[in-house]
C-alpha cells in the first residue's frame, strides 16, 4: 500500500470526522493526546476468522507511518451475538483518508494500493479538496443523541446475585483464583444514534484515557474510553501496566484523598492488583530477555474513577511475534480472571451474552510498532440501540450489591459524559 502525506493546519478532529460522507470510519487518541488519528472510509480490510498470525501477516511489511487499525472479540470460541456479526472475529482497517496529530504536528494522509499509483495527482487533489472544504466556519456542532427510552440489563439483579454467589462458592476447592463477570445493559432510542457524538462527550469526560472508535457501517460502530493499556511495542521494547481496583473520585479534595486512601490499603483491591501484576510478569517471561517491574502500586486517577496502577517492561526475544504477545496477555486478570482457562470457562457458563470487542485487544499494529488498549468502558452502537458493558472482578470477600454497584459506577460514568443520569425518567 502507498501513502501520500501532507500538512496541515491544526483542526478538530471529531467535528472533521462527523464531516466525513464515507460510513466507515475510525478514531483513535492515546491518554496524554499526544498521538491523535481519525480515519475515513477503507483503503484495505483484513479479516481475522482464526488465526491470530495469519492476520497480523497480512499486514507485516506494512511500516511506520502507516498503520491498520482494529481489533479482535473477546472470545472467539463462544457463539457470535447478532449485533457482533459484523466483527467477526477480528477485522482491521487502513483508512483511504487519515486526518491527526503525530509529533507536534497536524497531517492528512491518504491511503492507496499499489495499482492505483498512476491516481496520485488525483488522490492528492481528493485530499486538497477534503480538507480545503472543511473551514471554521462549518464547524457546526454535531446532532445530538437521542433520548434513552428503555434500559434492559443483562443479567439483572437477581440473576447477578445468584452467579456471584455461585462463583464465591467455587473458590472454596480453589478453581481460581479471581474471576471477571460482566454486565450489558441495552439503551433503545427512538431513533439512529451518532457514534462520533458519542465519542465526542466521551472525549470531553475522560481525559487520561485511550479513545477508540470504529464504525463498520453507517449504523453500527465500537466505542470505548478505556483507561487500561494492554501493551504498547516499540522494535523489541514491550510495555504494559496492571490495572485493578477501583474507587470514584471524590467531590472535594478532601475527599478525593481520603478515597484514594481507602484505595490504597483495601486488602481486597491490593489482592486484586498482585494477581494482575503477577500475571503480567508471568506473561511477559516467556516473551522477553529481560522484565522489570515498577516499584510500589501507584493510584491513576481519570475524570470520575481512580485505580490502582503499576508498570512493567521487557526486551522482547527477536522471535516473538504480535500474535505471540497477545495470546500470552491476552485476557488479562483485570478482564478475565487467573487462572485464565478456568476463569474463561467460568465466564462462558454464567455470561448469558457475548462480550464481543468489550474487554478485548482494540488498537493499532504495524511491523515495527504497535499499541493495543482493552477496551472497556465501552459501547456498541447498532441502529436505535447502544449496549454498554462492563465488569467486576470477584476475589474471596467480594460482595454481590458492591459489584453491582461498581458496575452502576463504571456505566455511569459513561452514561454522565453523554448527559444522562440513571435517574432521568427518559430511561425506564
Amino acid at each position: 500500500m502507498n501513502r501520500i502525506e501532507i500538512p496541515i493546519p491544526p483542526l478538530d478532529p471529531l467535528i472533521w470526522l462527523s464531516h466525513q460522507s464515507l460510513p466507515q470510519k475510525l478514531f483513535w487518541a492515546n491518554r496524554d493526546r499526544t498521538e491523535i488519528v481519525a480515519g475515513s472510509g477503507v483503503a484495505d480490510v483484513v479479516r481475522c476468522e482464526n488465526r491470530l498470525d495469519a492476520c497480523f501477516q497480512s499486514f507485516a511489511e506494512v511500516t511506520y507511518p502507516q498503520r491498520y487499525w482494529g481489533g479482535f472479540r473477546f472470545d472467539p470460541t463462544r457463539p457470535f451475538g447478532a449485533e457482533w456479526r459484523v466483527t467477526g472475529n477480528g477485522y482491521f482497517v487502513l483508512p483511504k483518508f487519515e486526518v491527526g496529530l503525530r509529533e507536534n504536528r497536524w497531517f492528512l494522509a491518504g491511503n492507496f494500493p499499489e495499482e492505483k499509483r498512476a491516481e496520485v495527482d488525483v488522490t492528492l487533489q481528493q485530499m486538497r479538496a477534503n480538507v480545503a472544504s472543511f473551514s471554521p466556519a462549518n464547524h457546526h456542532s454535531l446532532v445530538p443523541a437521542p433520548p434513552f427510552l428503555k434500559r434492559t440489563d443483562v443479567p439483572d439483579k437477581t440473576g447477578w446475585i445468584k452467579a456471584i454467589n455461585t462463583t464465591l462458592r467455587q473458590f472454596v476447592p480453589h478453581a481460581f483464583e479471581k474471576v471477571v463477570l460482566a454486565r450489558r445493559s441495552i439503551f433503545e432510542a427512538d431513533r439512529g444514534i451518532d457514534p462520533v457524538w458519542i465519542l465526542q462527550k466521551l472525549a470531553k469526560a475522560n481525559p487520561n484515557t485511550f479513545l477508540f472508535l470504529m464504525q463498520f457501517s453507517a449504523d453500527s460502530a465500537f466505542i470505548s474510553a478505556t483507561p487500561e493499556r494492554l501493551y504498547a511495542r516499540q522494535q523489541r521494547i514491550l510495555q504494559s501496566e496492571a490495572l485493578a481496583g477501583t474507587r470514584p473520585r471524590g467531590r472535594s479534595p478532601e475527599e478525593d484523598d481520603q478515597l484514594q486512601h481507602v484505595l490504597l490499603h483495601s486488602e481486597k483491591d491490593r489482592r486484586e492488583h498482585r494477581i494482575v501484576t503477577t500475571s503480567i510478569r508471568q506473561a511477559f517471561e516467556p516473551l522477553c530477555e529481560s522484565v522489570t517491574v515498577e516499584d510500589g502500586v501507584n493510584v491513576l486517577k481519570l475524570s470520575q474513577l481512580q485505580h490502582l496502577y503499576q508498570r512493567v517492561e521487557g526486551v522482547l526475544l527477536p522471535d516473538q511475534g504480535e500474535a505471540d504477545i497477545i495470546n500470552r496477555l491476552h485476557p488479562t486478570p483485570a478482564v478475565g480472571g487467573r487462572p485464565a482457562t478456568r476463569a474463561l470457562q467460568h465466564i462462558r457458563e454464567w455470561e448469558v451474552f457475548d462480550r464481543g470487542w468489550y474487554a478485548a485487544p482494540v488498537g493499532w499494529a504495524s511491523a515495527d510498532a504497535s499499541e493495543f488498549a482493552v477496551g472497556i468502558r465501552s459501547g456498541l452502537v447498532a441502529g436505535r440501540r447502544l449496549y454498554l458493558y462492563a465488569g467486576a472482578g470477584i476475589v474471596p470477600g467480594s460482595h454481590p450489591a458492591a459489584e453491582w454497584q461498581e458496575i452502576e459506577n463504571k456505566q455511569n460514568s459513561f452514561l454522565r459524559a453523554l448527559g444522562v443520569y440513571p435517574h432521568e425518567k427518559t430511561v425506564r
